[in-house]
């Protein structure tokens, strides 16, 4: 067990020692993460919810979409989704004039390989379901704690090592990357849209059943979702009035994780 020693101050740096003492506390204001990480999560959610509405109840889905409605190709999604336990997703989305790049695998158990590209600043998420690694370079620490002095700090202090997050606000913005729940479980919520469902396409080799996606506020999305059962989101992509991708594959593969020696990792505490 590590041992944090106490201070007055927010922020806290502590590297554990062989035996689990800790040598170090550095002090610093208390800071937030930046609106980049948790946005990027908010965008993948909200895209994937632009093909829901309402509080229709969600129908199981057939074996395939053929002659099915907007609406019932909407609540087949909605139900192969939620019954995950894993899946692989890569996304690309808007963050002022920068896209943000996610590449994440995650299961129901909290095992979780991810790594964030923010143009500039990049990092590698380990999760195991009992605790979060992450390893940044400085780019990334200043966007996440939006201080060059404490990303400087958290930076000396960690080197090429693995920050192993604690239990609070701070960390939750970024382990939420790392939550199946939190990633798939919007789908059953969200604005309302007018659906248009398109053709069925070829996408991977499988056929794909596509829709034309009008939220309340005008935006158009174009998804993708398996023809034949069971009917998940295979891909969102919009184009105005940022661009965002988000690629869903994987389904229920195993998400194998190698975490970090203790001695590779500085334990943080906000």
């Amino acid at each position: 067990m590590t041992r944090v020693r106490s201070s007055v101050v927010s922020f806290r740096v502590s590297r554990p020692r062989r035996g689990g003492k800790n040598d170090d506390v550095i002090p610093s204001r208390r800071s937030r993460l930046r609106a980049a990480l948790p946005a990027a999560l908010v965008v993948v959610l909200v895209a994937l919810t632009a093909c829901s509405s309402g509080d229709d109840d969600v129908e199981k889905s057939s074996d395939t979409l053929e002659g099915m409605s907007g609406v019932e190709i909407r609540d087949a999604a909605k139900a192969a989704m939620s019954e995950l336990e894993a899946v692989h997703v890569v996304a690309s989305l808007p963050q002022g004039e920068r896209a943000i790049e996610l590449d994440v695998r995650v299961d129901a158990e909290g095992n979780c390989q991810a790594s964030v590209d923010m143009g500039p600043g990049r990092a590698v998420l380990v999760a195991d379901g009992t605790a979060t690694w992450v390893k940044g370079d400085r780019d990334f620490w200043v966007t996440a704690t939006t201080s060059e002095d404490l990303a400087d700090r958290v930076v000396g202090e960690v080197g090429d090592g693995w920050a192993r997050l604690s239990d609070d606000e701070f960390s939750d913005q970024l382990t939420g990357i790392c939550n199946l729940d939190e990633l798939i479980g919007s789908i059953n919520e969200g604005d309302k849209a007018d659906i248009d469902v398109q053709g069925v396409v070829d996408h991977e080799g499988a056929e794909a059943q596509e829709l034309m996606t009008t939220s309340e506020s005008g935006e158009i999305s174009n998804v993708l979702i398996a023809f034949e059962a069971p009917h998940r989101v295979l891909q969102v992509r919009r184009d105005a009035p940022e661009a965002t991708a988000i690629h869903f594959d994987e389904f229920d593969e195993a998400v194998t994780v190698q975490v970090p020696d203790d001695d590779e990792t500085v334990a943080l505490a906000w």
